[in-house]
């Protein structure tokens, strides 16, 4: 091919300036994330789609029925920090775990022992909500750590009343992913030990979720009282609690 003309016309010399800035634009501009699907949720978070595609450990859980309705369960999945509050009261295991927020939008978790880390919602959907975990778990005995993410996909649907009471069921998700391949062979080796950890934890936040939920559906108001005793809420906490079950009452 011959080379350009130096007589090439000024309008010939500006189309091709413009088309080598438009190449260089296109090739350092970041190709947009593919979004995959997960629980009927479109997730493009390049953390949680890494976690879900390629995880160590998928872990489904029994599916929970508890008395309440999705407004509650909704209520308290978008706002865990007063959710995390008033389960440590109400059920006295959970006593140790602490959830803040912090200004980036995420929450920071601990139980002040062998979990912390922070934690945020990725999707959300009719019935279902997807948050990403990262963090690390260090074991009681200091024998092990554990750092990396875990994605937790929580569905929930109506079901029949019974005796009354509205019952709704929650199945939860979880997908874990250790940070690095030592930890993958570390998992292999415990696998039967952080199974009995997961399970224990699920159990205790699986009772706290059904005290919960029906104090806050059989008996609002007799709840909202005790929560005004109540010296780890703040007064916008009791408010927002107020506003959602009980409009009518007067403000604390």
């Amino acid at each position: 091919m011959s080379n350009p003309s130096p007589w090439s016309s000024p309008r010939q010399v500006s189309g091709r300036a413009c088309a080598a800035v438009l190449c260089t634009v296109l090739l350092l501009t970041p190709l947009p994330v593919e979004a995959i699907l997960v629980g009927g949720l479109h997730v493009d978070d390049p953390a949680a789609g890494a976690t879900i595609e390629a995880p160590t450990l998928i872990r489904q859980l029994s599916p929970l029925l508890i008395v309440g309705t999705p407004r509650t369960t909704e209520w308290l999945l978008d706002r865990p920090e007063i959710a995390a509050s008033m389960a440590r009261r109400l059920y006295p295991p959970l006593e140790p775990y602490q959830v803040t927020p912090t200004a980036d939008g995420r929450f920071e978790v601990s139980d002040r022992e062998s979990l912390r880390g922070t934690f945020r919602l990725v999707a959300r959907g009719k019935d279902r909500r997807l948050y990403l975990c990262e963090g690390q778990f260090r074991s009681a005995e200091q024998f092990f750590q554990l750092g990396g993410r875990l994605a937790l996909l929580v569905e929930y649907r109506e079901r029949p009343a019974r005796a009354g009471e509205p019952r709704l069921e929650v199945a939860p998700t979880l997908f874990v992913r250790l940070e690095n391949v030592l930890a993958h062979g570390v998992f292999k080796l415990f696998s039967p030990l952080l199974s009995r950890l997961i399970d224990r934890r699920a159990a205790n936040l699986a009772a706290a979720t059904k005290i919960l939920s029906r104090r806050i559906t059989a008996d609002p108001a007799g709840l909202f009282e005790e929560m005004r005793t109540w010296l780890n809420l703040r007064p916008s906490e009791l408010e927002a609690y107020r506003l959602a079950f009980l409009p009518g009452a007067a403000s604390p």
